[in-house]
């Protein structure tokens, strides 16, 4: 009678083990599949951004003023919504993060609650790991470092549409002219 409470508490503590295990991986392929999506939008919207700066270049030249200030007000638009996705991305990723520590912290737990070594696969894996990133010298380059790397595009981007911003304002006598230029029908 003992032996089979004790099997059955053995069994549970195993189905609960291989779900945790389950929801640790199941983040992780959340994790790239947001990064998958993020990267897609981003590479998208920077390229709206440089098609519209391509535009403004030529816009310039043909002396469309108004229509150059339209794309740079464009610019300027998508710059602010890329740097709002950036945000969203960083801050799902850092949430995914702790959710995952949180499981890998119970299911080391439960490894420590077993008295098999058998049940000491991801405890010795992350030791390993652990062991590994103390003595990489490199700078590491995770999932989270994408939403930065597009953020400095956007800020560049964002720059330079203020930059031919201010150049078209000193063309057009200051910035009240370019403004009732830009609103003006």
């Amino acid at each position: 009678m003992q032996e089979t409470i004790e099997a059955a508490r053995i069994e549970a503590r195993a189905r609960q083990y291989e779900t945790y295990v389950r929801m640790a991986e199941a983040v992780t392929d959340r994790k790239s599949v947001l990064t998958r999506y993020y990267t897609g939008l981003n590479t998208a919207l920077i390229g709206g951004a440089g098609f519209a700066l391509s535009n403004f270049v030529s816009a310039e030249r043909a002396l469309h003023d108004r229509l150059a200030l339209q794309i740079c007000a464009a610019l300027l638009f998508a710059c602010v919504i890329g740097l709002i996705f950036c945000w969203i991305w960083r801050s799902t990723i850092a949430r995914d993060d702790r959710w995952q520590e949180a499981k890998y912290q119970v299911i080391r737990a439960l490894e420590d609650e077993q008295d098999a070594e058998l049940w000491r696969l991801y405890s010795r894996e992350w030791d390993l790991r652990g062991l590994a990133e103390r003595t990489r010298r490199r700078p590491r380059f995770s999932l989270a470092s994408p939403p930065y790397i597009f953020a400095a595009i956007y800020i560049c981007a964002a720059a330079v549409a203020i930059y031919q911003s201010y150049g078209l304002a000193q063309k057009l006598g200051g910035w009240g002219a370019m403004f009732k230029l830009l609103l003006s029908s």
